[in-house]
């Protein structure tokens, strides 16, 4: 479709990028336990709010391709709650920045 405002690939590829990234990191602390607790490490907090805002945003970025034209209130929805996970992404990085490196 000519003058796309988005385009799809580059969005999926920072999605996958960002899941990969956080799942990678999640194996990596299953697979190599230590002595502190996940909660008190700064990449995990980190690495959760990736995972969470990267599926927000899949499922605020497809619908805007594909239901943008055809279902206004509903996009307006998908937006909204794309905000507020957001913010509470932001809220979780926040709790990594503030976690003390052992």
């Amino acid at each position: 479709m000519k003058g796309k405002l988005y385009n799809e690939i580059d969005n999926i590829s920072l999605i996958l990028l960002y899941l990969i990234l956080a799942f990678h990191y999640f194996i990596t602390q299953i697979l190599t336990p230590n002595e502190i607790p996940i909660q008190k490490k700064q990449k995990f907090w980190i690495a959760t709010g990736l995972f969470i805002w990267s599926i927000a945003y899949a499922f605020n970025a497809f619908p805007l391709y594909y239901l943008s034209n055809a279902d206004l209130v509903f996009m307006k929805l998908v937006n909204n709650i794309f905000h507020y996970v957001t913010v509470f992404s932001y809220l979780l990085f926040l709790i990594g920045l503030n976690c003390k490196n052992p």
